[in-house]
């Protein structure tokens, strides 16, 4: 579903709860990632195409990254297990994410309206919690240079949430809103 130009690699969610990678030349399955105890229904690669988050209906988010034997082109893991997000949480299924252009941060959407931002880094934390949209997020978006964050729900169940919203990430000031 989702290519990796630096890479060469398609990765593909399943309904067995896996991540498939593919090489985009051959056609051949080179790795199968396990982890998510429910259907994988988002995925999302880094803009260097060094890291891979994948959503599932379990409510975990998690971010693999490129194994060093994969820079080298050894047979080994082409990805590993990173940091696991939101697992077991009640705010809602992960329903978008996008990573910063620096691959250092991850902003996910809910159906719950919530709006977070993660640390890719390390053990991965929750850096910001971003005020609730109306309903369902249907997409995030930072600016090129990492400035703004831009949020987009489809339902505005009340007339004083936003259907579109642009954040200051680092503060979670909200810049704008706009209403159908």
């Amino acid at each position: 579903m989702l290519g990796s130009v630096p890479t060469q690699l398609v990765a593909t969610a399943g309904a067995d709860a896996t991540v498939r990678l593919w090489c985009s030349t051959t056609g051949r399955q080179l790795q199968l990632l396990t982890g998510h105890g429910d259907r994988v229904c988002r995925l999302c690669w880094s803009p260097c195409g060094s890291l891979l988050a994948s959503t599932s209906l379990d409510g975990a988010t998690r971010v693999w990254s490129m194994g060093a034997a994969a820079a080298s082109s050894l047979p080994a893991s082409l990805l590993e297990p990173g940091p696991v997000f939101g697992e077991g949480g009640d705010d809602g299924r992960v329903s978008c994410l996008a990573f910063s252009p620096d691959g250092g941060q991850l902003a996910t959407g809910a159906s719950s309206g919530q709006v977070r931002l993660w640390s890719t880094g390390g053990e991965g934390s929750c850096l910001r919690e971003l005020s609730r949209h109306g309903g369902l997020v249907s997409s995030v978006c930072f600016s090129p240079c990492s400035s703004l964050l831009a949020s987009a729900s489809g339902e505005v169940l009340k007339r004083s949430r936003h259907s579109l919203t642009v954040w200051f990430p680092f503060t979670c000031v909200c810049l704008a809103g706009f209403l159908p």
